[in-house]
């Protein structure tokens, strides 16, 4: 698992592709230039990868607390009906 923790701290969000002959460029909300991709026969798509990476990167931390949760109202549930011994054999099963 990716930890998500690794990037704090990293240029706010959004980025953009700036688009020149040779190469694209992300550049975050201040204007800076943070990468740049030759282009080469997948640079378009890779460079759109790059400037997502902010967006990526909220969807991950936000799925991941959805699953918390979840996680935690399935076993409270499950415990509830039938116990702890088949709540830990769950959680197994599906691990």
């Amino acid at each position: 698992m990716i930890d998500t923790n690794t990037y704090e701290g990293h240029s706010p969000k959004p980025w953009r592709r700036k688009v020149n002959q040779t190469t694209y460029s992300i550049i975050n909300s201040n204007s800076q230039k943070i990468a740049s991709v030759p282009c080469y026969d997948r640079c378009d798509i890779d460079s759109l990868l790059m400037q997502d990476a902010p967006l990526l990167l909220e969807e991950v931390k936000e799925l991941r607390e959805k699953y918390e949760r979840l996680h935690d109202a399935t076993a409270e549930l499950l415990n509830k009906h039938f116990g702890s011994s088949f709540v830990k054999a769950f959680w197994e099963a599906i691990e």
